[in-house]
């Protein structure tokens, strides 16, 4: 599916902004090193006319997100509990539906089960998510979610008081089936909850890492505020949150005869494109320099999710590791494909004593300091983590952390 228009205001003036190569899939672990893999170029686009970043050539959804997707439960965003009472405060009763896109294992619906909100739905087009999802109680079902399914869901559920769609929007390369599906599963009078990550923060300090291939939109609030206008509906508040390097959550409600507010000013523009390429340029550099200023040192990194596999294949700097450490049982012992890097327990960090260990950027902060705090014995030895976009001093783009200025 080759998307040669933009999917947001459908103008055909796009641009690529910038080519990362052909890449392996960031989801792509292997049992044993390898010496041939599947590759897939990574290059995003920008749209003249309204601004928006995406990929134009995605890959195809069933290969990412069929089966064996990961568990969101497994990653808990902080901010949960509290959006959970917000969002309960656009429903009008117990018995009110609530339905979630992408509702991945339930973690989020079971939330509203335990307040008491039975008349609770999910979809979710990954097998293993559905079935942890039932395990817990909660109802999933197997599919992905456009037009027809929501038309399906119509028919068998009536229409919902409350549309949920957390973190997935920005893995939909069919834009136009999600709003109209939307469209379809939304009661006139519901509310319509969509959380992306903040690029706005991507754009500005050039956060090379956040591109790859399962994030084929790149959402601003008035990009996200174009797409829900065009589809009849109506942002009614904005949040934010410290989550996957900064999330945005968008409140939508269908618009019903008011008039349609002007969509919210957008800073990224024509010039901005041209800013982006030079961002991401810099901050490509930055890394690749200092790993050259330092001739002879053992490099590593921490966290091999989606976002570490970006930073080492983004830029191409396997070559340049020695080692890739992780707390996951599920990914020790596992390969990385094209490096053939393996992923060992973090608790070999202080064993195998790389000079300097990369932390990848995480979910939370405090899972990144969790890593510093918990290898005081590393850092003691001479350790240095490099931990990137540091909390309040995000233009730094990366600092060091040694013995001497250990977190507490």
């Amino acid at each position: 599916m080759v998307r040669n228009h933009c999917p947001v205001c459908r103008g055909r003036r796009i641009e690529e902004i910038y080519h990362f190569g052909d890449l392996p899939l960031t989801t792509q672990y292997v049992s044993a090193p390898v010496k041939t893999y599947e590759s897939f170029p990574l290059s995003i686009t920008g749209c003249s006319d309204c601004h928006f970043v995406f990929i134009s050539n995605p890959v195809d959804p069933i290969r990412l997100y069929s089966d064996n997707y990961n568990l969101t439960s497994s990653y808990p965003a902080s901010h949960l509990d509290d959006l959970t009472e917000r969002l309960i405060e656009k429903v009008p009763s117990y018995e009110s539906f609530i339905f979630e896109i992408a509702a991945n294992d339930g973690a989020f619906l079971h939330r509203f089960l335990k307040n008491g909100y039975e008349n609770v739905l999910g979809i979710e087009p990954s097998a293993n998510c559905v079935a942890t999802a039932r395990e817990k109680g909660v109802r999933v079902i197997n599919d992905y979610f456009n037009f027809n399914s929501a038309s399906a869901l119509f028919h068998t559920y009536g229409k919902a008081d409350l549309v949920i769609i957390r973190h997935a929007i920005e893995h939909i390369a069919d834009i136009e089936g999600l709003l109209e599906g939307i469209a379809t599963i939304c009661s006139d009078n519901g509310s319509i909850y969509v959380e992306f990550p903040d690029t706005d923060l991507a754009f500005t300090y050039g956060k090379y890492m956040y591109f790859f291939e399962q994030h084929v939109n790149y959402f601003t609030t008035a990009t996200c505020q174009h797409l829900f206008n065009r589809f009849g509906f109506q942002l009614d508040r904005e949040y934010r949150f410290s989550y996957g390097g900064g999330s945005k959550g968008l409140l939508f409600s269908p618009i019903s005869g008011v008039p349609l507010k002007t969509p919210s000013p957008d800073f990224f523009t024509n010039s901005s494109m041209d800013m982006l390429r030079l961002h991401l340029k810099q901050s490509t550099q930055k890394i690749s320099r200092f790993i050259d200023s330092k001739p002879g040192a053992r490099f590593s990194l921490y966290g091999p999710g989606f976002v570490g596999i970006s930073l080492i294949n983004n830029i191409d700097i396997a070559k340049h590791l020695c080692c890739v450490f992780d707390d996951s049982p599920t990914k020790i012992g596992l390969f990385l494909p094209g490096s053939n890097l393996e992923i060992k327990s973090g608790m070999r960090l202080a064993e195998e004593r790389p000079d300097y260990c990369l932390i990848a950027p995480l979910n939370e902060k405090k899972f990144e300091t969790g890593i510093i705090n918990n290898n005081k014995e590393y850092l003691n030895n001479g350790g240095h983590f490099i931990e990137f976009f540091p909390q309040g001093k995000e233009t730094d783009f990366f600092h060091i952390i040694n013995r001497d200025n250990q977190q507490s």
